[in-house]
């Protein structure tokens, strides 16, 4: 006897819920990220406002959103990370010792837990680095390229205190600055271009599903960004004083 799956009729709740799942799982939308008025989310969906209503319903049902007054927001679980040192070279620093702390174990368990679908989506954003030309363009998909590396590890604790530590010194006006700045224009260039063959190396090591090598990348490249920036901190100290 021919066996047949029962066809099942899906809400479009159903889908703009599962959409914006899947961006809150992929960190796209991070933790404490407010989500979009109904408005615009009908428009964007091509929805009723009802079956906006009821996709954040059943996100808020499934523990991924909260409401804050009368606007949905990203669950989040942990506090928002305040870095107060003043000292560039000391920032950087503490940058890059929690981000070894917390990337490098995320890492790891990316390669080991994340779908084929994540899989995918990292080697695709490694892919589309290698390919960008400018700092702007190499910057959000960095970003990006983390975000969905930590998603991938399946814990939402070390997740979040990823994207809550990147935001803490990467969104900062002092960051931004010296990442902007004219005379570090080339040198922020130059720290951003060579990522791309450590992210190269790191997607195909989660991809393969091999933690250690993954491990191995991420230390690396961790490191590599690092002593540039101090190395261009140095030279800017060392220019200011003549």
């Amino acid at each position: 006897m021919i066996q047949f799956t029962p066809i099942i009729r899906r809400a479009l709740a159903d889908d703009v819920a599962e959409q914006l799942a899947s961006k809150i799982r992929s960190g796209t939308l991070a933790p404490g990220t407010r989500i979009a008025s109904e408005e615009t989310l009908r428009k964007e969906f091509v929805v009723s406002r009802t079956s906006v209503r009821e996709a954040i319903r059943e996100l808020i049902t499934l523990g991924l959103v909260e409401r804050r007054g009368n606007r949905p927001h990203v669950v989040e679980l942990l506090p928002d990370v305040r870095i107060k040192s003043t000292n560039r070279q000391e920032r950087i620093r503490e940058l890059f010792e929690t981000r070894r702390a917390i990337e490098v174990p995320l890492t790891r368990y990316a390669a080991s837990r994340a779908t084929p679908k994540q899989r995918n989506e990292i080697s695709q954003l490694a892919e589309q680095m290698a390919k960008a030309k400018t700092t702007e363009q190499l910057r959000p998909l960095d970003r990006a390229f983390h975000s969905i590396i930590a998603a991938s590890a399946g814990n939402a604790l070390l997740a979040e205190l990823h994207t809550k530590v990147l935001d803490a010194v990467f969104y900062s006006a002092q960051f931004d600055t010296f990442l902007t700045e004219d005379r570090f224009s080339l040198k922020s260039t130059q720290i951003l271009a060579t990522t791309s063959q450590a992210h190269i190396s790191i997607a195909a090591a989660i991809v393969s599903g091999d933690a250690d090598s993954a491990a191995t990348a991420a230390t690396a490249h961790l490191t590599d960004v690092e002593t540039r920036i101090m190395s261009s901190l140095r030279m800017s100290t060392a220019a200011r004083r003549y």
